[in-house]
Order: C-alpha cells, then structure tokens, then sequence
C-alpha cells in the first residue's frame, strides 16, 4: 500500500478540517442517540398507558364517609345544583351604587 497522495487527502477533508469518516461517524451516532431517546418516550408511554387501563378497570373505590367521597359530593353538587329560578336567593345581593 501507498501513501495517499496530498490530493486524496484534501479529498477526503471537510473545509473544518475534520476527515469525512469522523464527521460520518458523528452523524450516525447522533441518529443512534435520537432513535434511542424516541424508543424510551415510547417505552414510557406504554407504561403510562397500561397503568391508564388498569386504573380505569379498577378506580379508587370511595370509603364510605371518607374525605374522597366528601370531595366528590361536593363536585357534583356544583354540577347539579337544584334551585328555584335565577332571580330568588336565600341572601340579599348586594346593590350596586348608580352613579
């Protein structure tokens, strides 16, 4: 074998500096990293959707009198309030001042 000539090397030399086979090396490791990233998110998405699915076939039960259910009571009274018609209520609104 022979020595590459002053011109293969330039050849084979980005204008940085850096010999193709390195700058090469750098972008198929770069493209390795990133499909690497987007296997774990897809890995972690998987997880979080399979403990979803378990969750909802199986929810939190309510304790009988306990501080969830109370929460819960509340919520869906605000949903569903019962009433009479807008223009009664139980207190005196306050007036505003006609300037």
């Amino acid at each position: 074998m022979t020595a590459p000539t002053p011109d293969e090397r330039a050849a084979s030399v980005t204008p940085l500096g850096y010999p193709r086979h390195e700058e090469l090396a750098e972008a198929i490791a770069s493209e390795i990293r990133a499909a690497e990233a987007i296997a774990r998110a897809e890995g972690r998405r998987a997880g979080l959707e399979a403990a979803a699915r378990g969750w909802n076939r199986h929810p939190t039960a309510s304790i009988c009198g306990g501080k969830r259910q109370a929460r819960r009571a509340r919520a869906y009274a605000r949903r569903h309030a019962v009433g009479g018609s807008g223009a009664e209520t139980e207190q005196a609104l306050p007036r505003r001042n006609a300037a």
